[in-house]
């Protein structure tokens, strides 16, 4: 096998991202200390490839597998690697992930898992952790069903792969699942002040009552500008280019670009970007379903 050239040395896995078609969009790169280097298909570059994504659209892994197991009613198992998507697919199940790690879902992938029932498993580390609360946050309201399923017996930093080296099964997992509890956000604490030495009273949740289905076509169909204009961010227009000040640092020359086409910003500072539910969402620190509703209304 020839050995993939990477701007941080020769990839030992190269793993390629697919729309619902098959078609290539992305590669992520995986070599031996760990570093994760992305790449696009690119005719006019004499390697056939550019280092960037600029402009790519971001979708999960396996993203044809992803949805024909939603439309299976199969369950979905989240996680936070490539190679762990691929041990769990060695087995017969359906698996999936996010590029660039943990911290880096999008609320773009989240419909594709509406009505879909899924496991995360974490990695077994506090950014583990973190990381699936966020994918959970963020597909409550869209996902049918959630569960965060530990992993027992790893060490620290360990992840599904190295579970099933130590003797995990298919069977041991499922049996994990249908033990662990679905997966709610936490209730919020009584904000009324309480008595000295009085146990801390939390807001009771009321009976889970859906507001199903998430407007999420309706999100979709709002206009970028009209979101951004929505938050009070002034639009600059110059030509083709339209630009405002990015909301996340401290932005004196506006560096947040606007596609209007595709319905999408880019921050060149921050090297974050999304559609209109991610900016509402990063802005507002609202949930993806929150977030949903509010670019919908």
């Amino acid at each position: 096998m020839t050995e993939t050239w990477t701007p941080h040395g020769p990839a030992i896995a190269v793993y390629p991202y697919v729309d619902e078609s098959g078609v290539v969009l992305f590669e992520v790169c995986r070599t031996a200390d760990k570093q994760f280097p992305q790449r696009r298909p690119d005719p006019t570059a004499k390697s056939g490839y550019t280092w960037n994504l600029d402009g790519v659209r971001r979708v999960p892994y396996r993203l044809p597998q992803l949805l024909k197991g939603v439309a299976t009613g199969r369950g979905i198992c989240a996680v936070e690697g490539e190679r762990d998507v691929l041990s769990l697919e060695a087995l017969g199940l359906v698996a999936t992930t996010n590029p660039g790690g943990a911290g880096k879902w999008r609320s773009e992938f989240s419909p594709h898992f509406k009505g879909a029932t899924v496991y995360i498993l974490p990695d077994n580390d506090v950014v583990g952790r973190k990381h699936a609360e966020q994918v959970a946050q963020m597909l409550f309201g869209v996902a049918k069903e959630i569960r965060v399923v530990p992993l027992p017996g790893l060490k620290e930093h360990g992840d599904v792969s190295d579970w099933l080296a130590s003797g995990g099964t298919p069977d041991a997992l499922k049996k994990l699942v249908h033990e662990t509890p679905k997966w709610e956000p936490a209730p919020e604490p009584d904000a009324r002040p309480q008595p000295t030495g009085a146990p801390i009273l939390r807001k009771r949740r009321a009976p889970t009552t859906r507001r199903d289905p998430l407007p999420i076509e309706a999100a979709k169909a709002v206009p970028i500008d009209v979101v951004v204009e929505r938050l009070g961010l002034l639009i600059l227009r110059r030509g083709r280019v339209v630009r405002t000040h990015c909301p996340f640092h401290d932005d004196h020359r506006p560096s947040l670009d606007l596609d209007l086409r595709k319905g999408v910003w880019f921050c060149q500072v921050c090297q974050v970007g999304g559609d209109g539910i991610e900016l509402v969402m990063r802005k507002k620190g609202l949930s993806f379903a929150d977030a949903v509703r509010e670019v919908a209304a």
